[in-house]
């Protein structure tokens, strides 16, 4: 792939044993790239950046990871996960939530709420934490739990699950009467932007959430990726919603990295 007259080399990493790893990388490094950009699984991307330290080669992310030190040759564009937890701690005190409830999906949802867990004192009102589960594909799906916050009369919601999962939870909020003007959710992805919210804005629900992407860029970038696949006769159908903001950082320290060298 050619970006900005710099030719690209795109690997799909599909394996994690550590010695699959070292062959592949090694193979990159022989053919003189002047960085790697990713892998995105944390596993992969663990082994990719201590051989980069080894090597002196630059290793960029764009993916939110409080296990990979940000040291050494490694460039992380994504917001630190420290910062972000804080931005979370500002916007509630902004919204004036005395109490809240959370509801997140797996352990790394915590860590990203750490922030918001440890500035609620113990003298203020009481905040409640759920855990969404695995199963909405199941009878009831996320029903039960939602309907036991709704018993608790809680109308402040923070929601930290991945974003295929963000549209079904607020589905099934909406079937049990949680959609109403006297709800507000605090929805922690930053890619809120790419999820379908047309079915909710008639109930007068509070969504907020905070996003990098900047609206006008993205469809400067959408229109780059359309007129790059017509020069080589291939058609690209999309718009600026199917932007994700780790997508957005990555054409972003490719333009960096290219500025670099010339």
């Amino acid at each position: 792939m050619n970006f900005l007259g710099t030719f690209l080399i795109i690997h799909f990493m599909y394996c994690h044993a550590l010695p699959d790893i070292i062959r592949i990388v090694c193979h990159l490094l022989k053919t003189g790239i002047a960085a790697i950009f990713g892998p995105q699984s944390a596993h992969t991307a663990s082994h990719v950046q201590s051989i980069c330290d080894t090597m002196e080669i630059p290793h960029l992310e764009t993916r939110w990871d409080f296990r990979l030190k940000r040291e050494g040759c490694l460039v992380n564009l994504y917001p630190h996960p420290t910062t972000l937890s804080k931005a979370y701690v500002d916007l509630v005190k902004a919204m004036g939530w005395k109490s809240f409830t959370i509801i997140y999906e797996n352990n790394e949802g915590l860590v990203r709420l750490q922030e918001l867990l440890k500035a609620h004192g113990p003298t203020e009102h009481p905040i409640t934490i759920k855990q969404l589960g695995e199963d909405s594909k199941a009878k009831h799906g996320y029903r039960p739990l939602l309907k036991q916050i709704k018993n608790s009369a809680e109308s402040h919601i923070v929601l930290d699950c991945s974003i295929d999962k963000i549209y079904t939870v607020l589905k099934q909020a909406q079937e049990i009467g949680m959609m109403t003007d006297y709800h507000s959710y605090f929805i922690t992805s930053l890619d809120l932007h790419a999820v379908d919210l047309s079915e909710f804005k008639h109930g007068g629900t509070n969504i907020t959430a905070f996003r990098i992407v900047n609206p006008e860029k993205t469809q400067n970038v959408v229109q780059d990726w359309i007129f790059g696949e017509q020069r080589y006769l291939r058609k690209l159908n999309m718009d600026q919603t199917e932007i994700l903001g780790g997508e957005v950082l990555l054409k972003e320290k490719l333009s960096i990295l290219v500025d670099k060298n010339p």
